[in-house]
């Protein structure tokens, strides 16, 4: 069997996703798993970030879990425990005028 590891595969759905524009883009990177489905949502230098969007226990609904980068990780249970303490760095931007 041929598989592609995870964080190759988003390496390569990222640089594909450049490539695009409009409504094209709005494509997700996700994986079945017993758990539930899965987003790859990013990565960083050092972590890789998973969402769940249909998880079979309602606690992990829209779960965002972050793990330290496994190359060879080819399926969501080759990563080990999530990271507890993670940065997100997520903004919020609300388009419209600048208050003064």
């Amino acid at each position: 069997a041929y598989t592609v590891p995870i964080e190759e595969a988003y390496d390569i759905i990222h640089q594909a996703k450049q490539h695009l524009s409009g409504l094209a883009k709005r494509f997700k990177f996700v994986m079945s798993h017993s758990s539930g489905k899965m987003e790859i949502i990013g990565k960083t230098d050092e972590l890789i970030y998973f969402k769940y969007h249909r998880a079979h226990d309602s606690e992990n609904s829209n779960r965002l879990l972050a793990f330290k980068l496994n190359p060879a990780a080819t399926w969501f249970d080759d990563y080990d425990q999530p990271v507890e303490d993670c940065p997100m760095n997520i903004t919020s931007h609300t388009p419209g005028p600048v208050a003064s």
